[in-house]
């Protein structure tokens, strides 16, 4: 898998929501962070519905989880305090991230994709902080009660 692709693990969520630094809301940064950080467990767990990663290599997938839980816990804290999700918003946050996870994993070849995701994870090259256009809205995140 080629780095472009790799960075789309993480990035493909959050273009969506590319706001300028300045005019980056809270409710903004919280779902950029929120759909890059779906992208990740969601890529694993499609690869290993189609018998492309087995439970045992998974293990990145749950260490990643934890080490993203604060920030993840603080993204859905900031959401709900600026009036939540409605069932249709994430029933279509659901679909595009189910799209979106599809069109990479089977950009090529598909096993090789899911090696390269624990691979990446692995190597730390997927964390939320090592993604340069999600800096900003990690930073409102912070910066927010």
């Amino acid at each position: 898998m080629t780095l472009r692709i790799l960075t789309a693990f993480t990035l493909s969520a959050c273009v969506s929501y590319a706001a300028a630094a300045q005019e980056l809301k809270p409710r903004d940064a919280a779902l950029r962070v929120m759909g890059a950080s779906i992208n990740i467990p969601g890529s694993a767990a499609y690869c290993r519905s189609k018998g492309w990663l087995q439970d045992a290599e998974l293990e990145p997938v749950v260490g990643w989880n934890k080490k993203h839980e604060g920030t993840m816990r603080k993204a859905i804290k900031v959401i709900e305090a600026t009036g939540g999700m409605s069932a249709s918003d994430r029933e279509a946050l659901d679909k595009i991230a189910l799209r979106v996870v599809k069109a990479q994993i089977e950009d090529g070849d598909p096993k090789e994709n899911c090696r390269a995701l624990i691979s990446g994870l692995r190597a730390n090259a997927l964390d939320l902080a090592a993604v340069p256009e999600l800096k900003d809205a990690l930073a409102v995140l912070e910066r927010t009660p």
